[in-house]
C-alpha cells in the first residue's frame, strides 16, 4: 500500500476528489496527469503488480519449474526442450490493457510469428507430462473452480515448488483473477472515472466518432482497428488524462478489495518466496 502512494504521489496525477468535472482543483491538475506515462500507469493497480509484473524471482522461478519438468521426464525417458520459452523481459511487462489503445505505437500491425514446430509426442509421453487423467488436484474461488494434474512431471515439480501451499497457491490466482474483475465492474461506477470518460467521449465525438467509451470502440474495432477512430482514441485519452484518471481509480478500487482480505497478498508474498528459495537450490 506504502509503494502504491508514494507512486501516486510521485506522478502528481491523482484526481481531486471523486466529484464530476469542473470539480476545483481538477483543471489544475489536468496538464499533470497527462504527462504520466503508461509504464507509470500500469504500476498503480496492485493486482496487476502482483500478477503481472516482471521480476528476477518469477523468472527464476519459471527457469527451475522447466528444470524440474525436464529433469522429471528424462527420467522416465523422454526428451523435453531443454530451455524455458523465451521469458518477458523487465521492459516488456505483459501488462493487461483494460482501457484499449495506450499509444500509437500499439496501432502498428504486429509482425507474423511462424508457428512453433510440433513435437510428436503420444500417449505415453502426455502421460508422463500430465499424469493419470482421472487424478486431479482441484481449487475453489469465490465462482471459479480450476483443476490441474495430481500426478506426472508438471504436478511433481509444482509440488516441489509450493510443497504444502500447491492448492492455496491455485486458490489465489483464481481469487486474485476474480478482484480483477470485479475491480472492473465496479470501476464503472465510480464518479472520477466517470467524468473522465464522458470528457474522453466528447472528445472523440468532436472528431467523428459517436463511441460510448474506449472498451466500447476496442470491441467494435475487432483485430483491426479504424485508424482514423483509433488515432481520435488516444488523442483524446492523453489530452483529457484519461488514462491516469482510469488507472487511479482502478487501483483504489482494486486495493480496497484486497484491503477485505489480507491473507491474499500476505500468501502470495509468502509462497512467492518459497518458490524462489527452491528455485535458488534447484537451478544449476
Amino acid at each position: 500500500m506504502v509503494a502504491y502512494l508514494l507512486l501516486v504521489t510521485a506522478l502528481g496525477a491523482l484526481a481531486a476528489s471523486d466529484g464530476p468535472p469542473g470539480t476545483p482543483g481538477r483543471t489544475e491538475m489536468s496538464a499533470a496527469r497527462t504527462q504520466a506515462s503508461p509504464a507509470e500507469l500500469h504500476r498503480l493497480p496492485p493486482i496487476y503488480g502482483m500478477t503481472y509484473r516482471w521480476s528476477a524471482a518469477g523468472e527464476r522461478i519459471q527457469r527451475a519449474h522447466h528444470h524440474l519438468v525436464g529433469a522429471c521426464m528424462g527420467r522416465l525417458g523422454f526428451a523435453y526442450p531443454p530451455t524455458p520459452p523465451p521469458s518477458t523481459s523487465h521492459s516488456e511487462d505483459p501488462w493487461p490493457f483494460p482501457f484499449g489503445f495506450e499509444t500509437t505505437d500499439q496501432l502498428q500491425p504486429l509482425p507474423a510469428k511462424p508457428a512453433p514446430a510440433e513435437t510428436p509426442r503420444g500417449e505415453a509421453f502426455e502421460r508422463a507430462l500430465f499424469g493419470d487423467p482421472d487424478r486431479r488436484v482441484t481449487a475453489r474461488g469465490a465462482k471459479l473452480t480450476v483443476n490441474r494434474p495430481a500426478t506426472g512431471c508438471l504436478a511433481e515439480a509444482d509440488g516441489r515448488l509450493q510443497g504444502e501451499l500447491r492448492i492455496r497457491s491455485m486458490q489465489l490466482s483464481i481469487l486474485l483473477y476474480e478482484a480483477e474483475t470485479t475491480a472492473l465492474q465496479l470501476l464503472d461506477a465510480d464518479t472520477a472515472f466517470r467524468g473522465a470518460t464522458e470528457q474522453w467521449r466528447r472528445c472523440v465525438q468532436q472528431a467523428g466518432f459517436p463511441v460510448r467509451d474506449p472498451r466500447d470502440l476496442l470491441r467494435k474495432s475487432s483485430a483491426q482497428p479504424d485508424p482514423a477512430a483509433a488515432q481520435a482514441d488516444v488523442r483524446c485519452k492523453r489530452s483529457t488524462g484519461y488514462l491516469t484518471t482510469a488507472y487511479d481509480r482502478l487501483a483504489r478500487i482494486q486495493q480496497r478489495l484486497l484491503d477485505k482480505d489480507s491473507s491474499l497478498a500476505r500468501d502470495w508474498a509468502r509462497i512467492q518466496a518459497r518458490q524462489d528459495s527452491v528455485a535458488r537450490d534447484v537451478l544449476p
